[in-house]
């Protein structure tokens, strides 16, 4: 089969054990034979081939493909930082072709340092969409520490938190219930980049508390919820 579609993948991308190495223009995949290619005609709008990304220099690119499109409008790209509140950053048309793989890519020019994550909405012409499955990327950048996930929110008997540090920094890792009473207190060396640290959620009753990240320099509070 002979296919046409803008979006573009990287020089080598293998799609269900097809191996993709020519037969771009650009950001267009001008066409190629792909005798092996798999069609799955199960009836979804759209049959996701593969979704990836990557981190680059000063941006995050996203890749994926469809290997059936029917009554297809577009895609939606969005970013969070937490898997919880999600913010569209993108739309890419779709080229809604029924029997052959269409690839495309999207570059986000404004990731936050430390781990992102993306989910790519589909959206049918009748506005039904359907949701890729969710990837995390680790951009580098020019990085300041933050707090990332709590997981789970609510909390059970356990939980972590993510913390992203711009470099080896000594913290002091406190949990404070909402009248400001630090119940737990700790130092610790978090290491540049991602710390996934524990929470002693089995010291809290239910209710709302805070974990605050400090240093000399640093005042990081999130908030979550202790529920056994």
């Amino acid at each position: 089969m002979y296919i046409t579609t803008c979006g573009g993948l990287p020089d080598s991308i293998i799609a269900r054990g097809v191996e993709n190495t020519s037969g771009f223009s650009g950001d267009c995949w001008t066409g190629g034979d792909h005798p092996d290619q798999t069609i799955d005609l199960t009836g979804l709008p759209v049959t996701w081939n593969f979704i990836d990304a990557e981190s680059e220099d000063n941006h995050v690119v996203l890749y994926w493909g469809t290997s059936m499109e029917l009554n297809n409008s577009h895609f939606l790209i969005r970013r969070s930082r937490d898997e919880i509140t999600w913010q569209t950053i993108g739309r890419v048309e779709g080229t809604n072709i029924r029997q052959g793989f269409s690839g495309y890519r999207y570059f986000d020019m404004q990731p936050s340092p430390g781990l992102n994550y993306f989910r790519i909405i589909q959206v049918d012409q009748d506005g039904r969409n359907t949701e890729s499955a969710v990837l995390a990327v680790t951009f580098e950048g020019d990085a300041f520490s933050f707090i990332g996930r709590i997981s789970p929110n609510p909390a059970g008997e356990t939980a972590s938190v993510s913390l992203f540090s711009a470099g080896n920094d000594e913290f002091e890792m406190q949990v404070l219930d909402i009248s400001g009473k630090v119940l737990f207190s700790e130092r610790m060396m978090a290491q540049k980049g991602m710390n996934d640290l524990s929470i002693p959620t089995n010291l809290l009753e239910n209710g709302l508390f805070f974990v605050r990240f400090t240093n000399n320099d640093l005042n990081l509070v999130a908030k979550f919820i202790s529920r056994k």
